[in-house]
């Protein structure tokens, strides 16, 4: 006769799975409500996993393993959607209402589906020169302007949209905001790219998740324009500068903090991720999941423009 393994015990099932059980329903009730109780919560629910866990896992071996489980999926990932950065969070507000701070997202290395201005200028040692937006000679805003050559790289034309608060019991107010751009009599408006794509900021803010917006053919290459749906302005009109529309190529191998071999232009090549200055475009969203990062890191205040969603230019 076989002899039964006794079952496990209601107080050690408890054990098993409510903390990580308490764990998800504080995350999604903190996503809901911006609570900052259920923030403490899920920073208490998700200390003690971790301590069960170290606790638990005595053994060096293990956790080398599970180390090298995790690098592996790592890998794995970036092999199958041809990215070195297959994953990443959303941190801030400023890509509603499409996308929400929290959402982790998946993405693809592949060319975004984005319009394209031709210019004759040399952009790669641009100028962002101050400019004011001004309304019946009133000045409403104080942005950017990419210039090469004494020109300006594109000329923005602005119009009037409403940012809707989230809370319904507030009124919606108009501001001014950029509705298209102009090269040489081409223009491009707002969202006519379906793409949204990670790029490196090179500044203290690191990777940026904002919409492609369009790409500049200029004499010495090409450069992408983005701009997060939820602001008023290209991030170009905003302080970053014009973004080097260059991909990783085809990723064969990547190791995160020490680099990516890539067969790029024909060729192999062993590269960085400064080298890299657009990772890919979005693939998938799963909302929420990435909260658990933000509140591992201690991000529980929400950014500015996280109650309000701006919408279409009139």
């Amino acid at each position: 006769m076989h002899s039964r393994k006794p079952s496990a015990k209601p107080s050690e099932l408890a054990r098993k799975y409510l903390p990580p059980a308490a764990l998800l329903l504080f995350v999604a009730l903190f996503g809901l409500t911006q609570n900052a109780f259920f923030a403490l919560a899920a920073i208490i629910s998700l200390a003690y996993l971790l301590y069960a866990e170290f606790k638990h896992t005595q053994d060096w071996k293990e956790l080398l393993t599970s180390f090298a489980i995790a690098l592996g999926a790592w890998i794995a990932l970036s092999l199958l959607l041809n990215t070195t950065s297959p994953i990443n969070i959303i941190t801030s507000c400023s890509m509603l209402p499409d996308f929400e701070r929290g959402d982790l997202i998946f993405l693809q290395g592949a060319d975004s589906v984005t319009p394209t201005l031709s210019t004759p200028l040399r952009l790669q040692s641009a100028q962002y020169l101050p400019a004011e937006v001004t309304v019946q000679g009133q000045t409403v805003a104080r942005i950017y302007q990419p210039t090469a050559d004494g020109q300006a790289a594109f000329q923005p034309r602005f119009s009037t949209c409403a940012r809707q608060p989230l809370d319904k019991s507030k009124t919606a107010q108009d501001q001014v905001c950029l509705k298209s751009i102009g090269v040489q009599g081409t223009d491009v408006s707002i969202l006519a790219s379906p793409d949204v794509v990670v790029f490196d900021s090179n500044t203290s803010a690191g990777l940026i998740i904002h919409r492609a917006f369009s790409v500049l053919n200029a004499s010495d290459g090409p450069f992408l324009l983005t701009k997060g749906d939820n602001n008023n302005f290209l991030d170009q009109q905003s302080g970053f500068q014009l973004i080097p529309y260059r991909t990783a190529g085809r990723v064969l191998l990547n190791l995160p903090l020490l680099g990516a071999l890539t067969l790029r232009d024909g060729s192999l090549q062993w590269i960085t991720e400064n080298d890299i200055p657009v990772k890919g475009k979005v693939l998938l969203r799963i909302p929420y999941i990435g909260y658990i990062k933000l509140l591992l890191f201690l991000q529980i205040q929400a950014p500015a423009g996280c109650d309000s969603v701006l919408e279409k230019p009139a």
